[in-house]
């Protein structure tokens, strides 16, 4: 069976003929190529008899098949001389010829060794073509597989490129979502931003028309009020002409008496703090006093407790029946709220040594043994509320009630604050309530009660400072219903 590309070939050259017997013999070779190769050559007898089967006559070993007899070239060869035998004998040839046979046949089979040569040759080239044939069909499914290895790469590198491509176009995609999202997110705010600032506008606009409405109403309000306020001014200064002219009628009437002050203001103390206003304060109210309300005045500045003291027992000495006194103190003060007690604190005084603090009561009994009409403490310091007996602030008195205050016993106090610290800075050069002391009794152009002066001290002080002043009776000093009057020179 012949599978494949194969080359298959037989070659016979006659070299003897019986043509009686029906015998050819001569030099055989047959071969093939392709898938597998084989082959052989030899010397064969083929004999046609008449009428009869068609037999190989082959000078050939008994164990090789019929279809060929190798017979080599050789003289010696057993198969030759056997095929020299055989043909001697089939022949009935004589000896000659059968030597003139072996001879022929010696030279057949020079000639076919050259042939085999020759067909070794054609056989090498063949097999030479062959592999050659192989080679290029090795190089050629080489190529191939290279060409659909390089046509894989390609088309791999095409379809990455592809996908690369693909992939940056869907991130440039995205990112052109993205981008337009975030224009649209800030277009968002942007609106947003306008409608709130166009309802914060139209709130404003909305605020500022109920503004200008308020203020035009408000506008006739103080409009109608400053008319009022002409009626009653006009009323005020008839009031106040009249009220002249019968206080010019009283001061004619009623004997005030002589008025003195014990005006005292400590700033360089030893031991203590010292202070900022309290000279300057003390000196300003003293020439007020002295100048506009003919005051004799006592000033001590930085004074200490025998100084005081000394002074409260001159008063004492020198007061009559119908004097004034006007007691006034700018200084430390300080409250023991165990003993219930509080002091003025002299520059002479310690912090942990209260030998030369003055205490409240020492002042209280000091006016109590003034042989005065009138007494009036007017305390800036700390805890000078300590001096009262509760805070009482009176009604304003009638002006045809003056002859009565003028005439009765007084012994009232005013504290720039309670049982609380108050302030030593101020307005300017002054403190709170030495400023609104001072502009009050500037601003009187006739008679001042203590409770008219305390009125007019007490909102100023409350409206600039953490203090609230306070207005009453001295606590067992002998006060009998009358008031402190202030009679403007």
């Amino acid at each position: 069976m012949v599978v494949g590309n194969q080359i298959f070939s037989f070659n016979f050259a006659v070299d003897y003929i019986d043509i009686g017997r029906g015998i050819l013999g001569g030099w055989y070779g047959w071969g093939y190529t392709g898938i597998g190769t084989g082959g052989g050559d030899g010397y064969a007898l083929l004999n046609f008899p008449n009428g009869g089967d068609r037999t190989w006559l082959a000078a050939v070993p008994n164990d090789v098949p019929l279809l060929a007899a190798p017979i080599g070239p050789g003289k010696e060869d057993p198969i030759v001389q056997k095929a020299q035998l055989t043909v001697a004998s089939g022949s009935g040839a004589t000896a000659a010829e059968a030597a003139h046979y072996a001879n022929s046949l010696a030279r057949e089979q020079e000639r076919v060794a050259l042939a085999e040569k020759v067909l070794a040759q054609e056989t090498e080239r063949t097999e030479l073509k062959r592999r050659q044939l192989n080679q290029r069909d090795e190089a050629l499914q080489q190529q191939q597989k290279e060409r659909e290895l390089a046509q894989k790469a390609e088309l791999t590198k095409r379809l990455k490129l592809e996908r690369v491509d693909k992939e940056k176009a869907l991130r440039d995609a995205e990112e052109t979502i993205a981008r337009e999202r975030q224009l649209l997110e800030l277009e968002r705010q942007r609106l947003e931003e306008v409608r709130e600032a166009s309802e914060k506008r139209r709130k404003e606009l909305e605020d500022l028309r109920n503004e200008l409405e308020a203020q035009r109403l408000e506008a006739v309000r103080l409009q109608e009020e400053r008319r009022l306020a002409e009626l009653e001014r006009q009323r005020l200064e008839a009031l106040k002409h009249e009220e002249q002219e019968r206080l010019k009628t009283l001061r004619l009437n009623i004997d005030f008496g002589n008025y003195y002050a014990l005006v005292i203001g400590n700033n360089e103390y030893e031991d203590l703090p010292k202070l900022k206003t309290a000279v300057n304060d003390s000196a300003a109210i003293a020439r007020l006093l002295q100048e506009a309300y003919e005051f004799r005045i006592t000033l001590l500045t930085d004074a200490t407790r025998g100084q005081i003291l000394r002074s409260l027992n001159e008063f004492r000495k020198l007061l009559g029946k119908n004097d004034n006194l006007l007691i006034y103190y700018a200084g430390h003060g300080w409250l023991d709220k165990a003993a219930d007690e509080g002091y003025w604190l002299p520059i002479d005084a310690t912090r942990d040594d209260p030998v030369n603090w003055i205490a409240n009561s020492s002042i209280t009994a000091a006016i109590k043994a003034i042989n005065a009409k009138h007494v009036m403490v007017v305390a800036d310091s700390c805890y000078s509320g300590k001096l009262m007996r509760g805070v009482s602030v009176r009604e304003k008195v009638a002006a045809g009630a003056l002859e009565k205050l003028a005439i009765r016993r007084t012994r009232v106090v005013m504290s720039s604050g309670g049982l609380e610290p108050v302030t030593d800075a101020g307005v300017g050069e002054h403190s709170v309530f030495a400023d609104a002391l001072i502009g009050t009794l500037k601003e009187n152009k006739s008679i001042l009660n203590g409770t008219q002066l305390f009125e007019q001290v007490r909102k100023p002080v409350m409206d600039n400072a953490d203090q609230t002043p306070e207005y009453a009776d001295i606590h067992k000093a002998g006060h009998d219903g009358g008031d402190f009057l202030f009679v403007r020179r």
